[in-house]
């Protein structure tokens, strides 16, 4: 097949169709567990397949239609204050609640969680993968 510019062909991973997940849900522990437990039962399997560059088809796509949609939003947010937990909670989040309600009429949006894929964020976060449980998980969630 013929790649335009507005495609890349890239292989990508996808879990394999694996009797065990009928009974077990695929994991993968990110410490070592050191007890008679494996470290990860996932079974994965290469595809390779075509991305295609959505930008062109925007207007395309609606949330009836695709059940997603994309929203481009201005934000007052800069790269760096994604690394920080109280800009994105003060500014981003009124930003997104306000362009949500607006696109889908809706009189209410409740943001339950969000996730940056910011490095700082990254490496604050990432005690997770000791298996302790940090003292800032819980902040601000809630008991």
């Amino acid at each position: 097949m013929s790649l335009n510019t507005e495609q890349v062909q890239a292989d990508l991973y996808f879990l394999s169709r694996d009797r065990l997940y009928e009974r077990e849900k695929p994991y993968t522990l990110r410490f070592s567990p050191h007890v008679d437990i494996k470290q990860s039962n996932i079974s994965r399997e290469k595809h390779s397949v075509i991305i295609h560059n959505m930008r062109s088809l925007i207007d395309n796509m609606s949330f009836d239609h695709c059940g997603f949609g994309v929203m481009p939003i201005r934000s007052a947010m800069n790269y760096e204050d994604f690394a920080n937990d109280a800009k994105i909670r003060s500014t981003y989040l009124d930003e997104i609640t306000k362009e949500l309600k607006g696109r889908l009429g809706a009189p209410h949006v409740f943001i339950t969680d969000y996730t940056t894929s910011h490095e700082t964020r990254w490496k604050r976060w990432s005690v997770l993968s000791t298996g302790k449980r940090p003292r800032h998980f819980y902040e601000g969630r809630g008991k």
